[in-house]
């Protein structure tokens, strides 16, 4: 965590009730285990109203467990517009080419589909797999 992202928290939760900018929480977003995987995802679906829009903030998100959920990551990274980087740790029990194949196809984007709606302002992407 970022000396930004520590000082955020730490002052959300000593002054649980003052108007404390919270952007510097989502800018990065590392996902270490696949538990904080489905709660990430209820988070930023929470944030709908226009004026707080979370999914705006991430600009670089990284998932580094083998074990994750394909599914909601990939309606993660669909919720996430403005990117610019993103680094995936892909284990083979879990994900499969079908799941890789829809979060690469921006041809699909029109249909509703999950893929990166960021390609844009993607400048950095990693993807790592385990055999």
């Amino acid at each position: 965590m970022e000396l930004k992202e520590q000082t955020v928290l730490a002052l959300s939760r000593a002054l649980p009730y003052a108007p404390i900018p919270q952007q510097g929480l989502f800018s990065s977003i590392r996902i270490k285990r696949a538990d904080q995987l489905p709660k990430l995802y209820l988070r930023l679906r929470s944030s709908n109203d226009e004026h707080n829009r979370v999914t705006s903030w991430v600009h670089f998100f990284a998932l580094e467990c083998w074990n994750a959920d394909p599914e909601i990551l990939l309606d993660i990274i669909h919720l996430l517009p403005n990117l610019r980087g993103l680094i995936l740790w892909v284990g083979p029990l879990n994900f499969k080419p079908e799941h890789l194949e829809e979060l690469l196809d921006i041809t699909k984007l029109s249909k509703g589909n999950r893929c990166l709606t960021c390609v844009g302002n993607l400048k950095d992407l990693s993807i790592r797999f385990k055999p």
